[in-house]
C-alpha cells in the first residue's frame, strides 16, 4: 500500500472517532443520552473505524503501524470510545465497549473524562449494540450478527413484515395489441413482537472492581457472549414457541440441499439452487467442527486438499478470509453440526432490536437465608434486551446437508 493510502486511512479513521467524540460531548453537555438517530449514526461510523482500522494492520502489520493505531485510539476519552483515566488525570487500563459503558456509570476510581464518580449499590447501564452493524463486503464475518440488516424498533413491541411466499417472473416479448403476460409475485403480511433475552450473573466480590482488567474481561467477554449465542441459537433454530423467535431452520418453505457425494459438491449445489432463483447468496453458516472437516480436506493419498504444490489453491477455501466458493463463511456452535445455512442474508432476512443490552447490578439480592448481598460485599449483574427477527424471504435460505443422512 502507498504512504499516501496509508495516510488516508489514518485520515478518515481519525475523522469517524472526532465525529463520535463530538457527538457525545454534546449529549453529555445537554445532560441526555443519544437519540435513536444519533445511536444509528454512532453505530455506522464505529463499525467504519474498527474495519479501517483492521485494514490498516492488515496491510501494514508492522509494529509501528500497530503502535500508531494506539495512539489514535489514546487521543480520544470518554462517552464510550475507550479512553478512560483516574481521577486524579492519568491514563488507566482500556476496557471494551461494555467494560466501558459499565465503569463509566458504577465508577470504583475510574471514570470517563469530565464525569463525577457514582457508586451506589445497584444501577443500569445501555451498552452498544450486539450486531456492530453489518460487516463490511468482503470483510471476514465473525457472527451471524454481522450478516443479517437489522432495524431500531421504537415506541412498540410489534413489528410487521411483507414474506414473499411466491416469485415467477413471467416477462416475455409481447406483439402490439397483444395481452401481456402476467406475472405472479405473492406476498404475505406477518405480526410479530420483540423477545426479551437475559441471563443473571453468579455474585462476585465488590472488590474485583479495583481489578480493571478483570472486569473488563467479565463485562466484555462473558455478558455479551452469553447474550449473542442465544441470539445467534435463536436466528438459527428458535422453533417460535412460546417466548422462543422462529429461526431460519424453523422457518416454512426454505430451500434444501440433500447431501451429494462431498462436502465441496454438496455446498456448491447449495449455491446454484440460490442462483437458479435470481437470488445471490451472501454466506454460509456452518458449525466450527464442520467447517474444520472442510480444512481437513485429504486427497486419496493422504495430502491436504487446501493448498497444493507450493502455494497453489486446489479447491475453492480460503482459510485466511475464511471464505468457500467465493463466499464469506461465519461460525457458530447454535448451527447444528451436519447442517450448514447458505442465504442471501441482505435480501432475505432482518432483525429488529427493540431494547439494546443493557447491564443491571444490584447488591440487594437475598439469598435462600434471608442474607443480602450487601452484607457479603457482593455485586450480581443481569443482561438482557429485547430483539426480533425474520426471514423475509424463504426462498432465499437454503438448509444444507453436510454429511450422508443428516
Amino acid at each position: 500500500m502507498s504512504s499516501s493510502k496509508l495516510t488516508e486511512l489514518k485520515s478518515e479513521y481519525r475523522a469517524l472517532l472526532l465525529d463520535v467524540k463530538a457527538m457525545a460531548e454534546e449529549a453529555e453537555l445537554e445532560a441526555r443520552d443519544f437519540t435513536a438517530e444519533e445511536q444509528a449514526d454512532v453505530k455506522i461510523k464505529m463499525a467504519r473505524a474498527e474495519a479501517l482500522k483492521a485494514k490498516i494492520k492488515q496491510e501494514e502489520g508492522d509494529e509501528a503501524i500497530t503502535s500508531q493505531i494506539r495512539e489514535l485510539d489514546a487521543e480520544f476519552t470518554g462517552a464510550g470510545l475507550g479512553g478512560w483515566q483516574r481521577g486524579d488525570g492519568s491514563p488507566a487500563a482500556k476496557a471494551g465497549p461494555w467494560g466501558d459503558a459499565f465503569l463509566k456509570r458504577i465508577g470504583g476510581g475510574y471514570r470517563p473524562v469530565g464525569q463525577k464518580d457514582l457508586m451506589t449499590p445497584s444501577g443500569s447501564v445501555a451498552v452498544p449494540a450486539m450486531s456492530s452493524t453489518i460487516a463490511p463486503l468482503g470483510d471476514r464475518a465473525e457472527t451471524i450478527l454481522q450478516l443479517i440488516p437489522h432495524e431500531p424498533l421504537n415506541g412498540t413491541d410489534g413489528y410487521s413484515y411483507l414474506r414473499e411466499t411466491v416469485r415467477t417472473h413471467n416477462a416475455a416479448p409481447v406483439a402490439a395489441g397483444a395481452v401481456k403476460p402476467t406475472s405472479v409475485y405473492t406476498v404475505t403480511r406477518v405480526d410479530d413482537r420483540v423477545r426479551t433475552i437475559a441471563h443473571l450473573s453468579e455474585a462476585i466480590p465488590r472488590q474485583y472492581l479495583a481489578d480493571i482488567t478483570l472486569l473488563r474481561q467479565y463485562v466484555d467477554t462473558v455478558l455479551r457472549e452469553g447474550l449473542q449465542l442465544a441470539l445467534e441459537e435463536q436466528f438459527i433454530a428458535g422453533d417460535g414457541l412460546g417466548e422462543n423467535l422462529t429461526g431460519m431452520l424453523e422457518t416454512e418453505g426454505i430451500g434444501a440441499q440433500a447431501w451429494d457425494t462431498d462436502l465441496l459438491t454438496t455446498t456448491r449445489k447449495a449455491v446454484t439452487a440460490l442462483e437458479v432463483l435470481n437470488i445471490g447468496p451472501g454466506a454460509f453458516v456452518f458449525h466450527p467442527g464442520d467447517w474444520e472437516a472442510f480444512e481437513l480436506l485429504q486427497t486419496d493419498a493422504g495430502i491436504f486438499r487446501l493448498v497444493g504444490g507450493g502455494s497453489e489453491q486446489r479447491v475453492p477455501v480460503d482459510r485466511a478470509r475464511r471464505r468457500l466458493w467465493g463466499l464469506p463463511v461465519a461460525l457458530s456452535t447454535a448451527c447444528p453440526e451436519a447442517t450448514g445455512i447458505l442465504a442471501d442474508f441482505q435480501g432475505s432476512t432482518r432483525y429488529w432490536e427493540r431494547e439494546q443490552a443493557q447491564v443491571d447490578w444490584s447488591e440487594a439480592v437475598v439469598d435462600a437465608e434471608g442474607v443480602s448481598d450487601f452484607t457479603k460485599n457482593l455485586i450480581r449483574f443481569r443482561a438482557e434486551g429485547r430483539w426480533g427477527f425474520a426471514v423475509l424471504r424463504p426462498a432465499g435460505v437454503v438448509s444444507i446437508e453436510l454429511s450422508a443422512g443428516s
